[in-house]
C-alpha cells in the first residue's frame, strides 16, 4: 500500500512541476511576440546578440541592409506567399534593434545617471513593459527625441510617475517623457541587469547624447510555415558571419526537446567564447532555461522510474504462476469459442443444403 502511495505521489508531483512550467513560460512575454503577432502559430521570433567588440562597427544601417536581405530571402523561398504583406519600408515583417548604454538625465529638481537602452523599430512589440502612465514609444516617436523612464528614474527626477509629457535634458537637449514602466522585481531580475535606474530612447539620441558600452540585440517575427524556416532563412543570410553571432529561435525555446538539448550540454552551456553581454530580457530568460531543464530533468526521472518499476512488476506478473493459468484457461476457451464457430457454420451449410 504504501509503494502504491509513493508512486501515486510522485506522478502528481510530476503533473504539478509539469503545469507550472506550462504557467510561467506564459508569462515570460519578451519570448511570446510571435504569439502575440498572429494565433496561426506559423510565425516565429528570432533574436541575434552582437559581441561587443562589434559594437563601434554597427550602425542603424547595417540593421536596415539586413532587415532587406532576409525580406530578398523571404520573396526568393519556397514559401515567398507566406511573407505576407509588405509596408511603406518593404518589409512584410517586424524587427527590433537595442543595445545597452548609460546617459545622464536633469530634470529641473535633480540629475541622474541611468542605465539607457537606445531602441529602432519595433521595440515595444517584442517587449511589452507594464506602463505604469503614458504611452510607448513608436517608430515614429522615436524619431522625436522621446524618451520612457522607469520607476526609479522616474522618482529620482520627479517624484512621481504621473509625468508623460515632461521634459528632461540629456547633454543639453530636451527630450520628451512619453511613459512610465514598471521595473520587473525579484533576485533574478535584479541579477539580470535591472539593479539601477533605467530609461529608453532612440538609438540616435544614445549614439549623440550618451555612451553605448553593450551588445546589440537584433529580433525579428518572420514566417515559419515550416519548422526550422525561419532560423534557417535568418543563418543563410548570415553565412559565416553568423560564426561571430549568437542566434536564438525565442519561440521553441522552452519545448522539451530544447530543454533537453540543455540537459545534455550543461557543461558547454556555460562557456562562452563571442564576448556577447545579454540584455536583461535575454538574461532573464535563459535564467528560467536553466531552471525549467532542471524541472524537466526531475519530471523525466520521476516518469523513468514509475515506468521501470510497472515494467518491473509486469514482468512478474507475466511469470507468475497465476498467469500462467490464467492464460491456460484463456486459451482453452478460445479453443472451445472457435469449436463453436465452427460448428454453427456448419450446421448453417448443412441446414441450407437441405
Amino acid at each position: 500500500m504504501k509503494k502504491k502511495i509513493i508512486i501515486c505521489l510522485s506522478l502528481l508531483l510530476a503533473a504539478v512541476l509539469s503545469i507550472y512550467v506550462s504557467i510561467k513560460k506564459n508569462t515570460l512575454y519578451d519570448q511570446l511576440a510571435a504569439d502575440r503577432w498572429t494565433d496561426e502559430g506559423d510565425m516565429a521570433q528570432i533574436s541575434l546578440f552582437y559581441p561587443v567588440r562589434m559594437t563601434e562597427q554597427l550602425d542603424s544601417m547595417h540593421f536596415t541592409d539586413l532587415s532587406h536581405r532576409i525580406q530578398n530571402a523571404l520573396d526568393d523561398s519556397a514559401y515567398s506567399e507566406a511573407a505576407g504583406k509588405k509596408d511603406k519600408t518593404g518589409l512584410s515583417f517586424p524587427y527590433s534593434v537595442s543595445v545597452t548604454g548609460e546617459a545622464r538625465l536633469a530634470s529641473d529638481s535633480a540629475e541622474v545617471d541611468v542605465k539607457t537602452y537606445g531602441v529602432e523599430g519595433d521595440f515595444f512589440t517584442f517587449h511589452p513593459l507594464n506602463l505604469l502612465s503614458g504611452s510607448y514609444l513608436s517608430p515614429d516617436d522615436i524619431m522625436e527625441d522621446g524618451v520612457i523612464l522607469d520607476e526609479d528614474a522616474a522618482w529620482k527626477l520627479f517624484g512621481s510617475y504621473d509625468i508623460a509629457g515632461q521634459t528632461v535634458v540629456i547633454t543639453g537637449v530636451p527630450h520628451i517623457v512619453k511613459g512610465v514602466v514598471r521595473k520587473e522585481e525579484g533576485t533574478v531580475a535584479l541579477e539580470a541587469g535591472l539593479d539601477g535606474p533605467m530609461c529608453y530612447m532612440s538609438l540616435d539620441s544614445l549614439t549623440k547624447y550618451g555612451r553605448i558600452y553593450g551588445s546589440y540585440t537584433y529580433e525579428m517575427i518572420l514566417p515559419n510555415p515550416v519548422e526550422g524556416f525561419a532560423k534557417k532563412t535568418v543563418s543563410e543570410v548570415l553565412g559565416k558571419d553568423l560564426e561571430e553571432l549568437i542566434i536564438c529561435e525565442n519561440s521553441k525555446r522552452f519545448t522539451v526537446g530544447a530543454l533537453v538539448d540543455i540537459i545534455r550540454n550543461r557543461k558547454l552551456r556555460s562557456m562562452s567564447t563571442k564576448g556577447v553581454v545579454f540584455p536583461f530580457y535575454e538574461n532573464i530568460a535563459r535564467s528560467w532555461e536553466d531552471t525549467f531543464s532542471v524541472i524537466c530533468l526531475a519530471v523525466i526521472i520521476i516518469l523513468g522510474v514509475n515506468l521501470a518499476i510497472f515494467a518491473f512488476y509486469l514482468f512478474r506478473l507475466l511469470r507468475s504462476q497465476a498467469f500462467k493459468n490464467f492464460k491456460k484457461r484463456l486459451k482453452h476457451n478460445i479453443k472451445i469459442l472457435i469449436s463453436e464457430m465452427i460448428k454453427r457454420r456448419e450446421y448453417k451449410k448443412q441446414y441450407e443444403k437441405n
